[in-house]
């Protein structure tokens, strides 16, 4: 899990999915990936970048979000990210 420890009270941000149990866990210098290594002998990068994931999953949806007038809060959101 990635924690948010700004606050008083810390709490998780994210949580990924790892297919093993994870041994070890690295931040990439710059802070924009994760890296884990697992029992089953894999390592994965994760992508820490939420504005590039953001505008990436805006961008996919912008179609359904455009002709779906009841989800204006989320097209709000990614309007940003056209």
């Amino acid at each position: 899990q990635v924690w948010d420890l700004t606050s008083h009270s810390a709490k998780p941000l994210h949580t990924f999915d790892a297919q093993s149990q994870v041994n070890s866990v690295a931040v990439v210098a710059g802070g924009n990936q994760l890296v884990s290594g697992s029992y089953d002998g894999k390592v994965r990068v994760w992508d820490l970048d939420l504005d590039r994931l953001m505008g990436s999953g805006c961008r996919w949806a912008r179609d359904y979000l455009e002709s779906h007038p009841e989800k204006k809060q989320l097209r709000d959101i990614c309007q940003e990210y056209y």
